[in-house]
């Protein structure tokens, strides 16, 4: 089988640096590396949550101010909307906010927020 990374850094590695300059341009617009807005922090605590599908409770990964990552295999489908209720550090009590189903892997759901509650 053909090594199509290994060709590939090996073509551009002869090309003028003008014309990688070109090539990354065009790359970074088609396959950007981070869509993400704004910056991650890891959390490792339960929530709970519901949807037109299901309600249960599973593990955040990571939280931002515009989203947060559960991990869950519950059938959740992108698109559909979602209230996850987020205890606080101290677990005196708790915060509800809504969002969207915005990306499904195999891990769990990609949630963006669209109001706090």
């Amino acid at each position: 089988m053909e090594d199509i990374t290994g060709n590939l850094i090996k073509i551009i590695q002869k090309m003028p640096k003008k014309d990688r300059y070109k090539l990354y341009q065009v790359l970074k617009k088609r396959y950007p590396l981070e869509k993400r807005k704004n910056h991650r922090v890891k959390l490792n605590t339960h929530a709970g949550y519901t949807s037109l599908e299901c309600f249960g409770k599973d593990m955040i990964q990571d939280i931002s101010v515009g989203g947060v990552f559960l991990k869950t295999m519950a059938p959740l489908a992108i698109g559909r909307p979602i209230t996850v209720t987020i205890p606080s550090a101290d677990g005196s009590h708790t915060i509800k906010v809504h969002g969207e189903v915005v990306r499904v892997t195999d891990d769990g759901v990609g949630i963006k927020f669209t109001q706090k509650g």
